[in-house]
Parts: structure tokens; sequence; C-alpha cells
């Protein structure tokens, strides 16, 4: 759709502009959630083990420090939350990033825009002498 021909600059700015706030969304419990049923459904569509892998209860040691200003991680107990915050939430802020740096580009080409208008314009008006 931003490779045709017809759209430009502009188009392509609100396009990735929905795309990453739709990624912004997913960062939200509710929509995990939905994800998770939808997940749930299909894997119980195609017959396959739901649930997640235990969780490795090997605790690292911890050398109390002296001036210890920062808190310590703590480590989620539940499978699910270990889930939600060891992949996906982090999958999800590595795609932001990733979609963010990759549609600068395009906002630094939003310069030259007014080429793009004048185009469209003198392509109006000769289409109108006509």
């Amino acid at each position: 759709m931003m490779q045709s021909v017809t759209t430009d600059n502009k188009m392509c700015q609100n396009y990735s502009k929905n795309l990453v706030n739709n990624f912004k969304n997913y960062t939200d419990d509710n929509v995990f959630e939905e994800k998770l049923a939808q997940a749930g459904e299909l894997a119980a569509a195609l017959e396959i083990k739901q649930g997640f892998p235990p969780l490795n209860t090997v605790r690292r040691k911890y050398k109390p420090k002296l001036f210890d200003y920062e808190q310590r991680d703590e480590i989620p107990q539940d499978q699910k939350t270990a889930f939600k915050i060891n992949f996906f939430l982090k999958i999800i802020d590595q795609t932001l990033s990733s979609l963010s740096s990759r549609f600068e580009m395009i906002s630094d080409y939003d310069v030259f825009g007014f080429l793009s208008d004048i185009f469209k314009i003198l392509s109006c008006s000769t289409a109108k002498a006509n």
C-alpha cells in the first residue's frame, strides 16, 4: 500500500503513525488478555496443549552492598506474568523501536512535501484546461 504510485509522503506518514499507535495499544493489559484468549482458542482448535512452561525457581545470589540505592528486580512468581514481561512486552518494545527508527526517515523527507503538492496542482490545472 505504501509502495503504490499514487501514495504520497503524507499518506505514508499517516500509515506509519497509525501502525505505531496500534502497537502502542498492545502494551495495555486488556489487549494482552484478548490476545492470550485468542491464542487459547487457536491452540484448542489445533489440539495443542495450552499453558506456560514452568518457571525456573533458581534464584540468583544477592550480596548486599553498603550503599545500594537501587531496588532489586523481583522475579515474577506467576508463569503468565513472567511470559508477559519477559517475552510479550519485549517483542512489542523491540517492534516499536524498530518501526520508529524506520519511519523517522519518512518524516525527514517531509521537507520536500511541497514539491508533490505543486505537481498535484499542476496536474489538476492541466486536466481542467483540457
